[in-house]
């Protein structure tokens, strides 16, 4: 995901964000996912991808509610 978004970091990873956090995943899983492609694609690539991933859990949860601690 991150690899096809460089350069430019552009919106295409925020696609694959709001189904994990749907499904049960915590905010934290899928930086998790674009830190391990950042080792491929370059450090560039994923910390513009991080910040996107940010932005789209804060989305996320100011339309769904914050997550609780156990969820």
């Amino acid at each position: 995901m991150t690899a096809r978004a460089y350069p430019p970091v552009t919106g295409s990873p925020l696609l694959f964000v709001p189904d994990p956090l749907r499904n049960g995943c915590t905010p934290e899983e899928p930086a998790e996912v674009a830190l391990q492609c950042a080792v491929y694609a370059g450090a560039p690539a994923g910390i513009g991808t991080m910040k996107l991933i940010r932005q789209e859990v804060a989305r996320f949860e100011e339309e769904n509610g914050a997550f609780s601690e156990g969820s």
